[in-house]
């Protein structure tokens, strides 16, 4: 991994946070673990981590029991917060927003760093 693409990628959560409606974003692998983050005072990294990983999972498994198809972005809306969590294997990229609406240009940006991110790191050379 070159020194560029480390800091493209602990940069993309600052990035996002500076967009119109975005209040944060954390980037977060498989595992629930943290890869970069830019998140607004009084929120958890872990509880953000965490629960994205788990409820996307929870939801995707749900609408595979009820024969729904399942997108690879959804909406959870926590006390005053709504999560977008966006998952682009290997990784979950979740932005926090002060609004329970999340215009739907917003949402579909999002998911191009997400898409873009999974390529950078799916051509990344092992070894």
């Amino acid at each position: 991994i070159g020194p560029g693409r480390d800091i493209l990628i602990r940069e993309i959560p600052g990035i996002l946070a500076r967009m119109p409606g975005v209040s944060g974003a954390i980037l977060s692998d498989s595992e629930a673990l943290t890869v970069a983050r830019d998140l607004p005072a009084g929120i958890s990294e872990e509880a953000i981590s965490s629960s994205a990983s788990l409820l996307y999972k929870r939801l995707r498994h749900a609408a595979k029991e009820l024969g729904g198809g399942f997108t690879n972005q959804t909406l959870v809306g926590l006390g005053q917060w709504t999560l977008l969590i966006t998952c682009e294997p290997p990784f979950f990229l979740t932005t926090v927003h002060a609004s329970h609406v999340v215009p739907d240009r917003l949402a579909r940006r999002i998911q191009k760093f997400a898409n873009a991110l999974a390529r950078l790191e799916k051509a990344r050379p092992v070894g």
